[in-house]
């Protein structure tokens, strides 16, 4: 679905190899590619966007957020997207999953924000847990913890 916009941009994509995971189809694809897209689209002028995507087996307690304590021994598959793109300030990083916020004006970069409120929605209806870290100009990294 984002070839044509990889392609225009030379964005560089590299994909561990990844698991295997029971879930709804279309949400699961919704999610990752809303948070593809977002990489591509916040991307620096004139450089070509890099997407990393990784992930570790860990259980909840090393997960690297605070989650309930039934969760701890858990078994997670920790799903890392990062970019080198834009960024943004670690103190929106929780305020950019509710619906309709945009920390950059239509000018800038065309969007809804509603994207990463579904990203969560979706993540959550897994069971699962989402959370960012980015620094302006540095890119942004995604987290998301998955039950294994």
């Amino acid at each position: 679905d984002l070839d044509l916009e990889i392609e225009d941009k030379g964005a560089v994509i590299t994909i561990d190899k990844l698991f295997t995971l029971q879930g709804h189809h279309r949400q699961l694809q919704q999610a990752f590619q809303n948070l593809i897209s977002n990489a591509l689209k916040y991307n620096h002028p004139g450089t070509p966007p890099v997407v990393n995507i990784s992930y570790k087996k860990v259980n909840g307690k090393q997960a690297g957020l605070s989650i309930p304590a039934e969760n701890h021994e858990k078994l997670f598959y920790k799903v890392l997207i990062h970019d080198n793109g834009i960024g943004f300030e670690q103190a929106d990083a929780e305020r950019i999953f509710n619906v309709f916020t945009r920390l950059h004006g239509l000018a800038e970069y065309r969007g809804t924000g509603i994207g990463l409120s579904i990203v969560r929605k979706v993540i959550e209806n897994h069971n699962g847990y989402i959370w960012a870290e980015s620094q302006p100009g540095q890119g942004s990294s995604f987290n998301i913890l998955l039950p294994a």
